[in-house]
């Protein structure tokens, strides 16, 4: 009886053209300077963001499992208001959820003003000739970066069985580790996609392309470019990256850059679940890794 009811109801909502996503609706959320931006829920994103979620974790820890993230997919309700954020996070009130809310359209302009000239004029000819990334990709990435902040565990159990946050562990080494572990793991998602036939092979390729495209601006304008110039290096130094002097472009080695990614990836989850005794490891690691010039050559 109730399976006949629930068929009806879902019936009567096509009728209706009632989505069955979350309700779209504008809010408004408050920055930590006080200014204020109103935004309008995307629920059919929102809903797609909590699939893909769902599709990172089938190689997590099930224990780091959220039932719900807290993330919302949204457009600002304003155009000509610009956000510097690609999303925000803030608490109504001191008893309330964190909501961590993504600005689609803000990502989306963000390619267009500063990566696509990148996409156009860093990367080789054979590269620049099957160029078709759109906008929709970049958001692709951002979200899944955002998404992967969740898959991977907050805290650890001590050797003397006291339970401790990771970033008390790593104080000052934590962000850049964290941020490099959820790039990876965004990246890493990629193969599931396409397993799932929700992504070819050449999107997963725009996408990488796009990831190295963002961090050599990140490298240039960042005040924190720390991570990213982490994962630069790493990837030359595995040869996944070859700079070219002479024209001051890039050329990339898919199949290195592959192998580069799961190598990075473990490494920043092992730093994370040996937090404890990790340290000293960590910043060696740092160190060798994060100085890099614009074209990609160590300093």
């Amino acid at each position: 009886m109730k399976l006949y009811l629930i068929i009806v109801l879902f019936i009567i909502m096509l009728l209706l053209n009632v989505s069955i996503y979350p309700q779209d609706k504008s809010e408004t959320m408050i920055t930590k300077n006080g200014t204020e931006y109103k935004y309008i829920i995307n629920g059919e994103q929102t809903q797609k963001a909590e699939t893909f979620y769902k599709i990172l974790l089938k190689n997590e820890n099930p224990k780091y499992r959220l039932n719900k993230i807290p993330l919302i997919v949204s457009d600002l309700e304003d155009p000509n208001i610009s956000s510097p954020f690609f999303a925000m996070s803030y608490t109504q009130d001191k008893t309330s959820t964190l909501k961590i809310v993504l600005f689609k359209n803000v990502i989306e302009r963000f390619f267009k003003n500063n990566i696509l000239d990148i996409l156009q004029n860093k990367f080789q000819n054979e590269d620049k000739k099957k160029l078709n990334i759109t906008p929709e990709y970049f958001y692709l990435k951002i979200l899944l970066h955002h998404l992967s902040h969740f898959s991977g565990p907050s805290a650890i159990q001590m050797s003397t069985k006291e339970t401790v946050f990771i970033d008390t562990l790593l104080l000052n080494n934590f962000k850049t580790i964290e941020e490099i572990r959820a790039d990876m793991s965004s990246l890493s998602i990629l193969k599931q996609l396409i397993i799932k036939e929700k992504l070819t092979e050449k999107e997963k390729k725009d996408i990488f392309k796009l990831h190295i495209a963002h961090l050599l601006y990140l490298n240039k304008h960042s005040k924190d470019k720390t991570s990213c110039s982490i994962q630069l290096n790493f990837f030359k130094k595995a040869g996944a990256l070859t700079y070219n002097m002479i024209t001051n472009e890039i050329s990339i080695d898919w199949l290195e850059l592959d192998t580069s990614i799961k190598e990075l990836l473990k490494i920043t989850k092992n730093f994370e679940k040996k937090a404890e005794t990790s340290e000293t490891t960590i910043s060696k690691f740092i160190e060798k890794f994060s100085t890099i010039s614009d074209n990609g050559e160590k300093k």
